[in-house]
């Protein structure tokens, strides 16, 4: 069985600046999924809302049959998705696969 991750008109942003205006998409397991623009367009943000990272104002995020939207980023993790930061990530001596393994490791006080 495949999982989805899908964002349905995802609004959210910054204090009270709108960031994301209605940002919907779908990633499948196994499928490359890309989303493309320039600097400063929201990218980041609407990752980070998906993830948990911040609140979700308007819309939805699911992963399957599961609602992320609002979750604690704990919560999210424990639902298998985990977000990568940019730049060599969290520990910059470990691999991408290492960092993502360490990331959906919950700690034993969440939650």
């Amino acid at each position: 069985m495949s999982t989805t991750l899908t964002a349905e008109n995802i609004v959210t942003g910054y204090g009270k600046q709108e960031i994301v205006h209605g940002v919907s998409l779908s990633a499948e397991a196994g499928k490359i999924t890309c989303i493309f623009g320039p600097n400063g367009c929201g990218k980041s943000t609407l990752l980070k809302a998906i993830a948990g990272a911040l609140p979700v104002w308007s819309g939805t995020a699911s992963l399957g049959d599961t609602t992320l939207s609002n979750l604690a980023v704990h919560e999210v993790v424990r639902q298998g998705l985990v977000l990568m930061p940019p730049g060599g990530g969290v520990f910059p001596r470990l691999t991408v696969i290492e960092n993502l393994r360490m990331g959906a490791t919950p700690s034993r006080t969440a939650g």
